[in-house]
C-alpha cells in the first residue's frame, strides 16, 4: 500500500501547485498525495477536515492571513483543533511558515507581528548537528513565534525562531516547498505590499539565484520529516 500524506492549503485556488518541490519530493519518495483547501474563490469555508488518520503525513502551507487575526479566528480554531488532533495521534507533520505558526499555537505558544519582514533568501542560525540545512531558504512573513518549552529550537534568526521539532512534528517558518514559478505567483498577488528595503524584483532574482540549492535543501529537509525526527 502506498504511503499517502496530505497538502492543506489555506488559499484554496493555487490547488496543488502549492506543494511546489515538497509535493514533487514526496513523489518521488513514493507517496500518493491528496489535497484539502481551505479558503474558496467563491467565498465559502471548508472546514470538512480530511480524517488525518487516513495519512502518513500532513504537511500544512502557508497563508497570506496572521494566525492571530480576530477576524479569521472562526475558521482558525477548527484547523487548530483539527492539528491539536494530529498532535495526539502522534502523526507526523510539516508546518510551513503559517502552518507552523499554527503548531506553534497549538502547542502552547504564540504568534506576534515581527519587528521587521523578511522576505527573499535566508540562511538561519542553526544549533550544532542541526539535521535541517541552514540554508538557503525562501521566506516571506512579516510575524514570529514565541515557543513553549516542549518545542526543541532548531534554528532561529533575529527575528525568532526557524526551525522546531516536537515529536513527530517539523515547523519550518521559511518555505521549502518553494519554487520560482510559486514565488513568482505570490510575488504577483502581494510584491507590491513588501517594505522597503525589499523589492518583488529583487525578492524573485535572489530566489531564482538560490533555486537548486534552496530544492536540495528541501529534499534533506523531507529525508528528516520522513524518517522520523523524533520517533514515537
Amino acid at each position: 500500500m502506498a504511503l499517502r500524506a496530505l497538502m492543506l492549503a489555506h488559499e484554496a485556488e493555487y490547488g496543488k501547485d502549492i506543494a511546489g518541490h515538497v509535493g514533487a519530493e514526496l513523489e518521488v519518495r513514493g507517496y500518493e498525495l491528496s489535497f484539502h483547501g481551505i479558503l474558496e474563490l467563491d467565498g465559502s469555508i471548508n472546514l470538512s477536515f480530511p480524517e488525518a488518520s487516513d495519512f502518513d503525513l500532513i504537511v500544512v502551507f502557508g497563508s497570506f492571513h496572521h494566525a492571530y487575526s480576530k477576524d479569521d479566528q472562526h475558521w482558525l480554531e477548527p484547523e487548530r483543533q483539527w492539528i491539536a488532533g494530529i498532535q495526539q495521534a502522534n502523526i507526523p507533520y510539516l508546518g510551513i511558515c503559517f502552518g507552523a505558526q499554527l503548531l506553534a499555537q497549538v502547542i502552547g505558544g504564540s504568534v506576534q507581528p515581527s519587528q521587521a519582514v523578511e522576505a527573499g533568501v535566508i540562511t538561519v542560525d542553526a544549533v550544532p548537528d542541526c539535521p535541517i540545512p541552514a540554508g538557503p531558504w525562501f521566506t516571506w512573513h512579516g510575524d514570529c513565534m514565541s515557543l513553549p518549552e516542549s518545542a526543541t529550537i532548531l534554528g532561529s534568526t533575529e527575528i525568532g525562531p526557524q526551525i522546531f521539532t516536537i515529536g513527530r512534528s517539523v515547523g519550518v517558518q521559511f518555505h521549502p516547498e518553494a519554487t520560482p514559478e510559486l514565488v513568482a505567483s505570490w510575488l504577483a498577488v502581494g510584491g507590491d505590499d513588501l517594505p522597503a528595503p525589499h523589492t518583488p524584483e529583487a525578492v524573485f532574482e535572489a530566489t531564482a539565484a538560490a533555486a537548486a540549492a534552496t530544492k536540495a535543501n528541501c529534499i534533506a529537509l523531507l529525508d528528516v520529516v520522513t524518517s522520523g525526527i523524533a520517533e514515537a
